[in-house]
């Protein structure tokens, strides 16, 4: 697939990353840019801190902060934020918020320590490109970003270093996904396949390769035991470091097999957002789907979200 199709696709599958998740089966509350003070209803992007703070990154109209009873945004006009398009939040040991934000070429990286916003560009610091797309947070808060066409920057607070497909064992150049797991490994979902860098060593997996159902990957969660479940657009693929499962809409009660984000509960529970049929739900035995004729869930394409179960856990704890 070419990079301009999957960039077009992926896209469209950002409107939709946020999971919704009922706090109990029957109570769904709905939040939206007329009912509250979010800045709007195309939601790219979602993190919960340690104080229960909700961030949610918008398409255009920059960062709303929840806090359960009052809504705060920050965006070009009033922050330091780079651009009001925040594809990725990620936050570090010390709390400090991380953000990837751009419309086209023009964007970067915003931290906000709560106080003092700083932006990393190309302009001003060894980021790889200002077109960045997904971030991830290590052990050591080293801050990894990737880009739509030029691979993953790390920074590790001082120097920066570039890994892309030309210098690295990095399957492609447009980074989906940036995932750690419970043994620091780093993993990048990319158009090419998965691949994993345990800080020396790169080894991909694509279908060619392994038990993967597709190279086209949205999506990567690591559960409470250490398993990869990697989301494509044809379907769940579960890693375990030696065996492969897929679950598709076919085999399992995956409602659809364009997957956009996964998220794992508190329970342990498998929470699968696709692309135009709803919420899959899997307890590792039984599936539940949530769709906007079932259950309190909004239309697939965000126009606003509804109340969450707070399953956000800082990398490292």
């Amino acid at each position: 697939m070419k990079k301009r199709t999957v960039l077009k696709i992926l896209f469209m599958i950002s409107l939709i990353e946020f999971i919704i998740i009922p706090i109990r089966a029957q109570t769904w509350t709905s939040y939206n840019k007329k009912n509250s003070g979010l800045a709007n209803n195309k939601i790219m992007s979602m993190v919960i801190d340690k104080d229960g703070n909700k961030w949610f990154g918008t398409y255009r109209k920059g960062i709303s902060k929840f806090d359960g009873n009052s809504w705060i945004t920050y965006n070009k006009d009033n922050s330091g934020l780079v651009n009001n398009t925040a594809w990725g939040i990620a936050i570090d040991g010390k709390g400090n918020k991380w953000f990837v934000a751009n419309q086209g070429m023009v964007g970067g990286v915003s931290k906000f320590d709560g106080k003092i916003w700083v932006t990393y560009t190309t302009a001003n610091s060894g980021l790889v490109s200002n077109s960045v797309w997904s971030i991830g947070i290590d052990r050591e808060d080293n801050v990894w970003i990737g880009t739509t066409f030029n691979g993953v920057s790390k920074f590790d607070g001082t120097n920066w270093t570039t890994y892309n497909h030309e210098n690295s064992g990095l399957a492609g150049n447009y980074i989906t996904c940036i995932t750690i797991d419970l043994q620091g490994n780093k993993w990048f979902g990319t158009e090419n396949g998965v691949s994993k860098f345990d800080g020396s060593v790169w080894k991909t997996y694509n279908t060619s390769n392994s038990g993967m159902i597709d190279n086209g990957v949205h999506a990567i969660t690591i559960d409470s035991q250490n398993q990869k479940w990697i989301g494509t657009y044809k379907g769940l693929s579960k890693f375990d470091d030696t065996n492969w499962i897929t679950y598709t809409s076919t085999n399992s009660g995956l409602v659809n097999n364009s997957i956009s984000k996964i998220i794992i509960d508190f329970q342990g529970n498998i929470w699968i957002s696709t692309c135009t049929k709803g919420v899959s739900k899997f307890d590792g035995t039984n599936w539940t789907t949530f769709t906007s004729a079932n259950s309190g869930l909004l239309d697939w394409y965000a126009k606003g979200f509804a109340r969450w179960q707070v399953f956000y856990r800082l990398i490292g704890k």
